[in-house]
């Protein structure tokens, strides 16, 4: 079975993490070891969504041309990641449609022309999806007199869990939940107001008391890339938001 198009939410999250690069090169220029890969694979539950970005070096990115092409798979499933180009940079994403269990192996091979080297096997395990029944959406509370008690609902498994937050008034910050772990808090005074950006333009604007932040639990789980690529890395994750409403 195959798929090739990535759904709308892939692409719009591929190119939210887009950065800006200084330079693009075609990918028929390189061999398989100058170049690095970032991958990373993420099942909701229904499907599994890959996303992917290449580099030589560290300030130029790597337009897949010719018969270079990005192919994730598991079992019978199959999907071609498709190019998504933004500002000269290129990402590339795909979904594997029906796949999402825990415990299921994805492949992401890099297929090349005869007279180039391939990367056929970066293997990545799903990992138990994570969820979030503690604090409720909305909640309130105060920074500095608040503490927030996080529950994590998940089957068991070996890896831990980060908890992040970040909002447009907070310094975004984590920590570590250790594997088994099903609640955590963050003590009051833990997520801090961020300081202001001094950048001396006439429209920078002061930070807000009060903000709306993100509240994410992710597990993830490190495969192992194809050791023809230069570099890099291939990882699976599950993640779980919340929106809360901060105050001083």
């Amino acid at each position: 079975m195959m798929t090739t198009a990535p759904r709308p939410a892939a692409i719009f999250i591929a190119l939210a993490a887009v950065a800006s690069g200084c330079s693009t090169i075609e990918s028929g220029d390189l061999e398989t070891s100058g170049m690095t890969a970032a991958i990373e694979v993420k099942a909701d539950g229904t499907d599994t969504d890959i996303f992917a970005s290449i580099a030589a070096g560290t300030l130029t990115s790597v337009d897949l041309d010719g018969d270079d092409a990005l192919v994730a798979s598991s079992g019978d499933v199959s999907a071609r990641l498709l190019e998504i180009n933004l500002l000269g940079v290129a990402t590339y994403a795909g979904t594997l449609q029906g796949i999402s269990a825990p415990g299921t192996e994805v492949n992401i091979a890099l297929n090349r022309s005869a007279d180039k080297t391939q990367a056929p096997t970066s293997v990545v395990t799903l990992p138990e999806p994570v969820a979030l029944s503690a604090p409720a959406a909305g909640a309130a509370f105060s920074r500095a007199n608040d503490d927030i008690d996080v529950v994590i609902d998940s089957e068991a498994s070996d890896e831990a869990i980060t908890l992040r937050w970040e909002g447009d008034c907070v310094k975004s910050a984590s920590l570590d939940v250790p594997a088994g772990q099903a609640t955590v808090t963050i003590n009051k005074g833990t997520i801090e107001k961020r300081a202001p950006v001094d950048d001396n333009t006439p429209d920078s604007q002061p930070v807000p008391d009060t903000c709306t932040i993100t509240l994410t639990a992710q597990r993830s789980v490190e495969g192992t890339l194809d050791p023809a690529w230069g570099g890099g890395h291939i990882v699976a994750v599950s993640t779980a938001t919340r929106d809360l409403s901060t105050t001083p």
